[in-house]
């Protein structure tokens, strides 16, 4: 990775915390409006994310998808050439154990988060929240980030698999701002970038990374923004969570000849085995969505 002031190495091989700014000045003025202060970048500390081991992605709907149901919920921007960047805010919303019974220890599951590609091919840039109750009803609440490819090759980095940051906080309600980009850098190497913020807090970091693989091509055939029991298939190791509505907004993705945005998105619901849909995407307006538990709510 680069050296240099505005890079600091972490404890993970391939990741670097960093201060520099976007290829993009669309994604800088974005991260801008925020007002963060460079007083409140942490630096960030990645652990194993507990709970969260990725087996599989979703596609468009197939035999496959019937038989394992539909892990996300969301908006996916597709088309527009070569998405480089997406961006959206969203509210950590409160969570109960879900309708459907625990599956085993690890209980209940809701992640948040927004992403490049990853539906329809077999790379997922991502960074985002998630939310786990226990069986024996402990929750738990943590960032987390990877950057996944399909298939894992040997001697992968760590970040193919979720990694929680355990030195950032987030609590239910807080307002969160996520970023995933493709960018050059100055060696000439193409890398990813993420960018998490707790608007609330007003603390954030970012890191890039290292392609896990020489075999990452970073298509950028999708931008998306999206809810997800991550489980590799639904009811196979965790069943969604209830949630309060979820309110993305302010949220787009760019590429060199396109905006894209959940108005103009594929909607996509998490949906059961058995065909029974457990989301609902709605309204979906220009830039903002809500994510709703289906046809439910929390007392």
């Amino acid at each position: 990775m680069m050296d240099g002031a505005q890079r600091k190495a972490t404890n993970l091989r391939g990741v670097v915390s960093s201060a520099a700014r976007s290829e993009s000045q669309r994604l800088c003025d974005r991260l801008a409006e925020l007002g963060l202060l460079e007083s409140k970048r942490i630096h960030p500390h990645m652990v194993p994310a507990p709970g969260m081991l990725r087996k599989t992605l979703p596609r468009a709907r197939t035999a496959e998808v019937d038989e394992m149901g539909q892990v996300w919920g969301g908006c996916v921007a597709e088309g527009g050439g070569k998405w480089s960047n997406v961006i959206g805010t969203w509210r950590i919303p409160t969570v109960k154990p879900g309708l459907d019974d625990a599956v085993g220890v690890d209980g209940w599951l809701l992640s948040h988060w927004v992403g490049l590609d990853g539906y329809g091919n077999g790379e997922l840039l991502q960074c985002g929240v998630a939310q786990q109750i226990k069986s024996d009803g402990t929750k738990r609440l943590y960032p987390w980030y990877e950057w996944y490819i399909d298939p894992i090759p040997d001697g992968a980095p760590d970040y193919v698999h979720a990694q929680a940051i355990d030195n950032f906080d987030c609590e239910v309600h807080d307002t969160m701002c996520g970023a995933a980009e493709y960018f050059v850098g100055e060696d000439g190497v193409k890398r990813g970038r993420l960018t998490l913020a707790n608007v609330t807090k007003g603390t954030h970091f970012s890191i890039e990374l290292d392609p896990p693989s020489a075999a990452v091509t970073m298509p950028g055939k999708s931008a998306e923004w999206v809810v997800e029991v991550y489980n590799g298939g639904y009811a196979k190791g965790h069943s969604i969570a209830f949630f309060t509505p979820i309110p993305f907004t302010a949220c787009s993705s760019e590429s060199p000849t396109a905006l894209g945005f959940p108005g103009a998105a594929t909607v996509i619901e998490v949906t059961r085995n058995d065909g029974n849909e457990m989301t609902s995407m709605t309204p979906v307006n220009g830039d903002h969505f809500y994510a709703n538990y289906y046809k439910y709510n929390i007392d």
